[in-house]
């Protein structure tokens, strides 16, 4: 597609600022282009969904207050490649629900001249134009010289294609067969006797509401005649890549005089196309049936629920074709290695699903799902290079985890997402355990996105003291939770929460500037004093990351340099951003950086040299391994000599035993913190114990 032909949707609350937004994308990318506008979000996603529109713009605000929604519809449409979120707020973070989608932005309009994002989707797009064109143009006219009727409609009932056979059984005129017409009414009589369906068992119906169903004798109605016309009607929903439903499928012969079905139009309507296993309605089909069976038939039938680890990195970083040819080898591999009869399915983008009856038991299951991990494993060599994935396996079971097709899916799933959080390249059964963990996490989550503005948080602060002397140095501000049914939650529970429901910004920047006033006041007694907070790496996503970190100082009288931000080994291989050039700026402004964690989470000692460090923090699982562990002294001691090398402050946590303590002492440590010394304090008691410090 020629960026002279882009047509560009823009929709915002405020309609008097579309022109100007439309205008600058113009300048910057086709002064050719096409622009309209819109404040109707649904319409404008129905206008993308229809390929009226390449881009849709949408603004930030609109899409931070309907985040949810406009979610679903995204999903709905299958649009997510479309939409830009644009803002010219600084400080607008991109809904977690629209992120996960894998919808652009947030942009800047300055960010739009030659932005990749927009580079990306234009060169997608001229690049598939060609080939797409060509595949039509071969599919369009195989379809329409087969002896079969072959309707096919997208997702709005507008006809894609009615072959001849189908217009002249059908007995339709050529202006009702025109692609983009809505499509008529096909079979919608019962056969014996001749007499109207209900409008859920009409033929169209059953194919939009997922079901993939075998020929049924009915009766089409030639409105044009009033004739009765007997036919026999097979169809199918059809899906994208990602498994969104997107059209429907009608084959049709008439009843009586009809030749068998291919082979090749069977295998069409039952298997997916590109990976050759069976669809997600045959699957489904298949796992009902064998679930029917399942009481009368020796061993247990077992469901495998199967995700491949990172799949859109490769798919972003090699390209479609690549990611194409990938799932291709995958559905190969497990037709090929399991057992004789055991069944695959595609579920949708990269989702499999294998059904295994006879099973002897758990273990039986278990041995199948690590043979499976093994094989997957091994690396696929695509195009002359070797690409390399791993599945995690969620595994149900009939009866124990469900009695019908629909549960055990879910139940599958679940499991999958156990497996992928126990850190990927296994595989994990569904238990009710697991169930009850997975609707805790739900109800806790829902919990949290209030839980700001009901006032359930606060904050607790833990002395860190220099030593040998103990003398009192700082604090580690630490969040709490007071859920108004469940009482107190763990952070190691309630804060990865934070992150997933995409409110950890909002939380942060409370926590922090309420920590920033606390020592302003504190500082009053003993100016030295420093405040350490722990630092989600989302945080280091915003743009505006510096002056959001300065303004909180600022508003609390207080010195950049009197404040440590620790962040964890993770935000170091983040590719969404520059980790060592954001941390520089933020050291820039004086504050502290510090790493936290150091002897659980995996870093090169060369990568740590290259980061503005102002200090190093020994995890809690090494202290409490100290003095009798030869590893952790190890571990201890390595930490002690980089960072003496470097000049960077050395702190431990939880520091609970005497013993520590003293081997710490020995090591010349610099900074100690934990019960032994002190337990976290509410505010006030962080105060009073600032002023005995100094004598007040």
């Amino acid at each position: 597609m020629a960026a002279a032909s882009l047509k560009i949707l823009i929709v915002e609350h405020n309609a008097a600022r579309n022109s100007g937004l439309g205008e600058t994308l113009r300048r910057r990318i086709s002064p050719q282009a096409s622009l309209t506008s819109s404040a109707d979000i649904a319409a404008a996603l129905e206008t993308a969904r229809r390929g009226d529109a390449d881009l849709v713009l949408v603004d930030g605000q609109l899409a931070h207050d309907s985040a949810r929604q406009l979610s679903r519809q995204i999903d709905a449409a299958a649009v997510a490649d479309s939409i830009i979120v644009v803002s010219s707020d600084h400080n607008f973070e991109m809904p977690q629900e629209l992120a996960e989608l894998g919808v652009a932005g947030p942009l800047s309009p300055d960010d739009l001249n030659g932005d990749p994002v927009l580079e990306r989707i234009l060169a997608q797009r001229r690049c598939a134009a060609v080939p797409e064109a060509s595949h039509d143009s071969l599919l369009s006219t195989a379809l329409l010289q087969m002896q079969h009727g072959v309707v096919i409609c997208d997702a709005a009932a507008k006809i894609v294609i009615v072959n001849t056979r189908a217009q002249d059984l059908l007995r339709l005129d050529p202006e009702q067969c025109r692609p983009g017409a809505a499509m008529p009414s096909i079979a919608a009589f019962a056969a014996d006797p001749v007499r109207a369906l209900e409008p859920a068992r009409q033929p169209l119906h059953r194919a939009f509401g997922g079901e993939t169903f075998p020929p049924v004798h009915l009766v089409h109605r030639c409105e044009r005649s009033a004739v009765d016309i007997p036919v026999s009607v097979s169809g199918m929903p059809l899906r994208d890549r990602e498994g969104n439903l997107n059209g429907a499928m009608l084959v049709l012969h008439e009843t009586g005089n009809a030749p068998p079905m291919s082979h090749e139009l069977a295998h069409l309507i039952q298997h997916d196309s590109l990976t050759g296993v069976a669809n997600r309605e045959m699957f489904l089909d298949l796992l009902r049936r064998a679930i029917g069976r399942a009481d009368d038939s020796p061993g247990m039938l077992g469901l495998f629920f199967l995700d491949l680890d990172r799949f859109k990195e490769i798919n972003d970083s090699m390209g479609h074709a690549i990611g194409d040819r990938l799932l291709a080898g995958v559905g190969k591999r497990l037709r090929e290695r399991l057992r004789v009869g055991d069944i695959v399915g595609r579920l949708g983008g990269d989702e499999f699903a294998v059904l295994l009856e006879s099973l002897a038991s758990n273990t039986d299951a278990a041995r199948i799902a690590k043979k499976v991990i093994q094989e997957l494993g091994q690396p696929f060599e695509l195009d002359g290079r070797q690409v390399h994935t791993t599945p995690s396996i969620g595994i149900a079971t009939h009866p124990q985890c469900g009695r019908t097709a629909e549960t055990l899916l879910r139940a599958a799933d679940e499991a999958m997402y156990k497996a992928k959080k126990d850190g990927r390249n296994t595989y994990h059964f569904y238990s009710e355990q697991l169930d009850g963990e997975i609707r805790r996490k739900a109800d806790l989550e829902e919990a949290l996105r209030g839980a700001l503005g009901r006032g359930e948080f606060r904050l607790v602060y833990q002395p860190q003291y220099a030593l040998p002397r103990h003398r009192l140095v700082g604090f580690e501000a630490q969040l709490r939770w007071r859920h108004p049914i469940e009482g107190e939650i763990a952070p190691r529970e309630f804060i990865p929460l934070l992150e997933s429901v995409g409110v950890i910004n909002a939380v942060s920047e409370w926590a922090l500037a309420c920590a920033c006033l606390e020592l302003s006041e504190w500082r009053r007694l003993q100016p030295d004093l420093r405040l350490s907070c722990r630092a989600s790496p989302r945080i280091f996503q915003r743009r505006n990351i510096v002056d959001g970190l300065a303004r909180i100082l600022r508003n609390a009288g207080l010195p950049g340099d009197c404040l440590e931000v620790e962040i964890g080994a993770l935000l170091l291989t983040s590719k969404a951003f520059d980790p060592v050039a954001t941390l520089r700026a933020v050291r820039d402004e004086g504050i502290r950086i510090v790493l936290r964690d150091f002897g659980v989470q995996p870093i090169a000692l060369d990568k740590l040299a290259q980061l503005p460090l102002s200090k190093l923090r020994l995890h809690r699982r090494i202290v409490a391994a100290l003095p009798g562990d030869r590893s952790a002294t190890a571990i201890a001691d390595t930490l002690r000599h980089f960072g003496d090398g470097l000049g960077i402050e050395l702190i431990a946590e939880g520091v609970d035993e005497q013993a520590q303590l003293e081997w710490l002492e020995s090591r010349n440590w610099h900074v100690a913190q934990g019960t032994l010394l002190a337990a976290p304090l509410p505010a006030l008691g962080a105060s009073e114990l600032v002023k005995r410090a100094n004598g007040a």
